[in-house]
């Protein structure tokens, strides 16, 4: 079976203290360094306090930033890619060979966000569709939700999370295979963060994706609007050849959509930008690229309500 799975988490605290100590040493704040790496600010909480785990491009300006020589690439590439643990913990990324070689791929992503004002909650939907083309069957695939509502301040989400927890209730998460639900569990939870493992089984069997054939996977969940923030992130894990993003919102809100990509060489706004189709009574923003995204590329949209209302509308999703 190809091992998509769960590593050691020692290696990224290794790399967090070390981050944090050079932090520290040039007395920047986190808004200072996240704007010195041109990171939002919420991001390089998410790494620092591990709810996210580091990326080479996200050490690599850390490295230049706070002058750290490479250190901290290093550390990163220790923690991505060294020896395997099993545990129940942090979600490994699958290691990839040059591109066309043995690899899982995406052949195509669709990520959908649609805010339902009357239940003032977020409700999301991932598909992918994927080509086995390692020498093992693909028996599972990861999902990662982690939430945040106040990404400026760390400490009222941490408050928040630790009074009104997330519940598997409230999250209503669902998975699918091919078209069909299959089961899946959590691997890890904590009040705002779940790692979950989808299996490909029914009535208790294996239904892998065998190499070189194809599988789509597909898992939705919901949560209220008061445990979120006001952007969307994919992080690209898998060679994706093709992505799709849509975000949905009722139109008398007159949302402003903003998108970045963010890759080693740096963050430029989307090309072409996002597009907005009237869908009854909502306004629905979709981006598409269809040049092959490498692991290490992230998408990033960010909203902002501009017509008249008394309420913050806004969702925050970094998933896998």
């Amino acid at each position: 079976m190809t091992d998509l799975g769960w590593r050691e988490a020692a290696d990224e605290r290794e790399f967090r203290v070390a981050l944090k100590t050079l932090q520290e040493k040039r007395g920047l704040s986190n808004k200072e360094l996240a704007a010195a790496m041109q990171f939002h600010p919420s991001y390089v909480s998410h790494i620092i306090s591990g709810r996210c785990a580091p990326t080479p491009n996200f050490a690599m300006r850390a490295d230049a930033v706070l002058e750290a020589d490479g250190d901290l690439l290093k550390l990163c590439v220790k923690a991505r890619h060294g020896d395997p643990v099993l545990r129940a913990g942090m979600v490994r990324e699958a290691e990839f060979p040059a591109p066309g070689a043995a690899e899982l791929i995406v052949e195509r992503e669709e990520a959908a966000v649609r805010y339902d004002e009357a239940a003032r909650r977020y409700q999301i939907v991932v598909r992918r569709h994927l080509l086995n083309r390692t020498a093992e069957p693909v028996t599972w695939f990861p999902a990662h939700v982690a939430p945040d509502p106040s990404p400026d301040d760390y400490q009222a989400a941490k408050l928040l999370y630790a009074t009104q927890p997330i519940s598997d209730r409230d999250l209503g998460f669902s998975a699918r295979y091919n078209g069909r639900p299959v089961s899946w569990n959590v691997e890890r939870r904590s009040e705002w963060r779940r790692d979950i493992a989808i299996r490909f089984r029914r009535f208790g069997l294996h239904e892998p994706i065998y190499p070189g054939e194809r599988g789509v996977v597909e898992y939705g969940y919901r949560l209220p609007e008061t445990h979120w923030g006001d952007w969307f992130e994919r992080e690209i894990r898998w060679l994706t050849k093709q992505l799709v993003v849509r975000l949905e919102f009722p139109r008398h809100l007159a949302m402003h959509v903003a998108g970045e990509l963010s890759s080693m060489s740096g963050d430029r706004p989307l090309d072409p930008p996002a597009t907005v189709v009237p869908a009854g009574d909502l306004d629905r923003f979709e981006w598409r690229s269809d040049t092959p995204l490498k692991p290490g590329v992230s998408v990033r949209f960010a909203w902002t309500v501009t017509a008249a209302t008394p309420a913050r509308r806004g969702a925050l999703l970094i998933a896998a």
